[in-house]
């Protein structure tokens, strides 16, 4: 009698020690069936000299023992269209009657594994492997390489072949498959490494090897690069143990668009449209007199005595400004080349010769404001409290027009400056809201307004009461009844029809109420600190002449306002 091996040697140990091993009796065999066993045994021994071997099928369903109805189908029933190498083989090691047949199937081989007595019928992939050609192994110039050979060598750490399969274990499971020349192959490429199919001969003239660490870098990007790492070799390491959270890598694309992004927010949006028209008067000045757009200080000293003509030389300082914004990051030099000596010089000895006097616009006074709570209608509009009450808090704010209006052209609005009305909190003598954003303010940090005139409280309930029964579910603070926010237009246009003065306008009320608390006595600081001032540019606001100011600070308060600026 006679047993067929097993599969996994460990497996066989267990089975004994746990659990009974099924046996498989060979049923009897007809004269036919012998002659087939004969016929089968003859045509395999010009093709494999193994003495036993397993048969390929993948057993996605099958564990431990094969079934006896499967090594009975084999025996009797075996379908033609698989007469393969390996069914033969099979069906000569069935030559006594009186053979017991034992098979054993490791669990984590299901539907891969080569099960000893088996049905025929595994998967294309098994069968393709015994007729497949052994896998491809590098040419033998290859390994004359010496260049090559000797890097290999010398960093076999970067060379290493990582893998998860138990190749000895996997080389002893296929020790029956009877295309042994595939099989060595495949081995030799797990443990070495695969070679991929192509041919790598090369001409006389071609070298084995090339070096392209010294190229420099190809643009200024992977320059700066290199440079912050501190070399091309350099590594970054830190001492100190950190949980970075884990957050999702970025495209270069999304890079370039976040950074477009935040280049186009870095300025505001009236303060870019200004610069865009002095880029556009620089280039029409280049276009015309036959320049070159890249700035150099000559050109641009030209282009300060040649607009200094046309336009008020502080007006092309101005100029000169917004024209570097736009081209510093095609230019990097031409902030420098603005405050060199020539182009300096040249413009100040413009704003001698073209030089013109200031003319600002009177601020308001107390009488104003007066006038203006005077002509109120009995019977006002929502409109009309709502003027009063931009008048008011602009005045005792010191807001700019800008901030309580949106501006005319559509394309400078941002919705993001609007006061909120739920910002709103009011006292028992004053009233509060939130500034989001003011011209000083780059980084939307805003500001606490608080105004604590009981004239100015008085008339901002009365419109807070209209607007909130008008328009309960607009967002914004300053609302008209049409539910938008107020147009700067809109605002200048009742500004004159109230006080018809040339010289009261919409930078009037900030004006006015600087000046007025420099007559109540205040000190500079504060003033710069309520007008939200980032310099001393709020001194240009204190319209009152200095010996004005302080005859009336020496007068102690005595009540005397002149109604007009001296």
């Amino acid at each position: 009698m006679r047993t067929w091996p097993k599969l996994d040697s460990t497996l066989r140990k267990r089975s004994r020690g746990t659990s009974p091993v099924r046996v498989i009796a060979r049923p009897a065999v007809s004269d036919g069936e012998a002659d087939l066993l004969r016929s089968a045994k003859t045509s395999t021994e010009s093709v494999a000299a193994l003495p036993t071997v397993a048969t390929a099928m993948p057993a996605s369903s099958a564990t431990g023992i094969i079934q006896p109805k499967s090594a009975q189908t084999s025996l009797t029933g075996v379908p033609r269209n698989h007469d393969t190498l390996l069914h033969r083989f099979a069906l000569e090691q069935l030559g006594d009657d009186e053979e017991v047949v034992a098979c054993y199937l490791p669990q984590f081989m299901r539907g891969m594994g080569w099960r000893e007595f088996e049905q025929v019928s595994y998967s294309r992939t098994a069968r393709y492997t015994e007729t497949d050609e052994p896998l491809p192994r590098p040419s033998s110039h290859e390994f004359s390489n010496a260049s090559a050979m000797r890097t290999i060598l010398e960093n076999p750490e970067l060379f290493q072949v990582p893998q998860v399969i138990r190749v000895d274990r996997l080389e002893a499971l296929l020790g029956r498959h009877p295309n042994q020349l595939f099989v060595r192959s495949v081995l030799t490429g797990l443990r070495e490494g695969f070679w991929p199919w192509i041919d790598t001969h090369y001409d006389s003239g071609y070298p084995s090897t090339w070096d392209n660490s010294w190229a420099p870098p190809p643009s200024e990007r992977e320059r700066d690069f290199i440079a912050s790492a501190g070399g091309p070799r350099a590594m970054i390491t830190s001492t100190i143990p950190s949980r970075q959270p884990v957050r999702e890598a970025w495209t270069h694309e999304r890079f370039e668009r976040e950074l477009a992004v935040a280049l186009n927010a870095s300025i505001d949006i009236s303060s870019a449209h200004t610069y865009g028209s002095a880029l556009n008067s620089w280039i029409e000045f280049c276009r015309i007199n036959k320049f070159s757009t890249e700035p150099t200080e000559k050109t641009l000293a030209y282009f300060v005595v040649y607009r200094s003509t046309h336009i008020n030389p502080n007006s092309v300082d101005s100029y000169l400004s917004g024209i570097c914004n736009q081209l510093e990051a095609v230019f990097p030099q031409v902030r420098a080349m603005r405050r060199s000596v020539l182009v300096s010089r040249a413009l100040k000895g413009c704003k001698r010769i073209h030089g013109q006097p200031v003319r600002r616009k009177n601020p308001l006074t107390l009488g104003h404001l007066r006038k203006a709570i005077d002509s109120l209608h009995s019977m006002p509009t929502h409109d009309d409290l709502l003027f009063l009450a931009i008048l008011l808090s602009g005045f005792h704010a010191l807001h700019r027009l800008g901030e309580m209006t949106m501006p005319d052209n559509p394309r400078l609005r941002n919705p993001r400056k609007y006061t909120k009305r739920e910002s709103v909190t009011l006292n028992a003598e004053s009233y509060e809201y939130w500034l989001p954003a003011h011209k000083a303010d780059i980084a939307f940090e805003g500001n606490r307004i608080i105004i604590a005139d009981q004239a100015a409280l008085k008339y901002f309930l009365l419109y807070l009461n209209s607007r909130d029964r008008l328009l309960p579910f607009n967002p914004y603070l300053w609302a008209r009844e049409n539910g938008q926010v107020p147009p700067r237009a809109w605002f200048i246009k009742r500004l004159k029809h109230l006080f018809p003065d040339p010289n009261i306008a919409g930078q009037s009320l900030r004006a006015g109420g600087a000046t007025h608390l420099a007559e109540d006595g205040a000190l500079p600081h504060i003033i710069q600190a309520a007008g939200r001032w980032s310099s001393e540019a709020f001194q240009v606001y204190l319209r009152k002449h200095p010996m004005v100011l302080h005859a009336l600070l020496r007068a102690g308060g005595s009540g005397i306002r002149p109604s007009s600026s001296s």
